[in-house]
């Protein structure tokens, strides 16, 4: 995943990109907004861009060893924490466990790189136990929280973190989305004018239409 692949949001990701860029990096980021617009996807971007070895234009170059083992999922200094498929809330262990691989040197970068996907699902011991990292974050260590609303959050885990504040996609771009993933353009303007400006929305509705298809 690239900066480049990402519909939208150039405000934010052109933030992000100056950071790397600069070499500037805060220890915690909290990318925030409504559900489906893309927040996983931008937290992506940026720790392959972070993790690359030999960024392209500002973008990771998809090329390098550390690009490669970032998109077949097995970097070692990158990892992924978020809410079990059976559970309602983050649990303080996966935090705890988090806290300690943060705290151990990188293994093949020169940083090491969290997304805690969903922050907003992390259970309020949780939150506190992610203070602790927070408030002493390993000098190597960079966060990426997302979260449905930064309000979501404990005050003290927001205060902590960058705020990178994320708006719903104008209803175009999100139809882009669906011609990318197949869709007809008309059906992809209408499916788009209902989405509320998500993407993962309109994918779903995209879904619904499909599923309703198939049992008429």
């Amino acid at each position: 995943m690239r900066f480049a692949d990402v519909v939208g949001h150039g405000r934010a990701i052109e933030r992000l990109r100056r950071a790397a860029a600069a070499d500037r990096l805060a220890a915690a980021y909290l990318l925030s907004g409504p559900p489906g617009i893309g927040k996983r996807l931008v937290a992506d971007a940026f720790a392959a861009r972070i993790l690359c070895a030999a960024p392209v234009a500002g973008d990771a170059c998809q090329a390098c060893a550390h690009c490669t083992r970032v998109a077949a999922g097995t970097h070692p200094d990158l990892r992924t924490v978020e809410r079990d498929a059976e559970r309602r809330d983050i649990r303080i262990e996966q935090v705890r466990e988090l806290a300690r691989w943060l705290a151990l040197q990188p293994l093949m970068a020169h940083r090491k790189v969290a997304i805690i996907d969903g922050a907003h699902c992390l259970s309020e011991p949780a939150q506190n136990a992610l203070l602790k990292t927070l408030e002493e974050p390993p000098p190597s260590a960079v966060l990426l929280l997302t979260a449905a609303a930064a309000a979501l959050l404990l005050p003290t885990v927001r205060s902590r973190c960058q705020a990178v504040r994320m708006d719903p996609l104008p209803p175009e771009a999100v139809a882009r989305v669906l011609v990318a993933r197949g869709a007809a353009p008309e059906r992809a303007a209408l499916l788009a004018a209902e989405a509320e400006g998500s993407p993962g929305r309109a994918v779903a509705l995209s879904g619904d239409e499909e599923a309703r298809a198939r049992a008429a």
